[in-house]
């Protein structure tokens, strides 16, 4: 069983893992004009994915914690395949995944007391660039 940020248990269904390489891994050739990963590609990362889950011998898992095994997997197939590399950045989580925060509005926390924060703001990415954010420094 799968425990999601919603709170709702769903069954284990390793083509969620495949679907949702296919989906975010667009983001590459909008940031860094490379290719996504191919469908076979990321039937072999849910495949060891799910083989490292099985071995955990666990009750449940959470998606935030499939989503680090996924990006613990396109590491490890980096130094094979280069583009793994920029796929697990674009996997990583930014407080929503990239490509969640990257088709919606930022909207930054706000605290009641008036004490100093450091927000991320999104910016538009540059072609070419690891990064989309920037750091920036504001009080409340």
């Amino acid at each position: 069983m799968v425990r999601g940020t919603d709170g709702f248990m769903v069954p284990w269904d390793r083509n969620e893992i495949v679907e949702q390489l296919l989906t975010e891994t667009k983001l590459a050739e909008e940031f860094y004009e490379t290719r996504a990963i191919s469908r076979q590609e990321a039937e072999e990362v849910a495949f060891e994915v799910e083989n490292k889950i099985f071995d955990l011998n666990l009750k449940f898992i959470s998606g935030p914690l499939i989503r680090e095994l996924v990006n613990n997997v396109l590491l490890a197939k980096s130094a094979q395949t280069p583009e793994f590399a920029l796929y697990r950045n674009i996997l990583t989580r930014v407080g929503a995944p990239v490509y969640d925060a990257t088709r919606s509005t930022w909207v930054p926390a706000t605290r009641q007391k008036k004490t100093p924060i450091f927000n991320l703001t999104l910016k538009p990415p540059t072609k070419g660039r690891q990064t989309g954010f920037q750091e920036k420094n504001t009080c409340c």
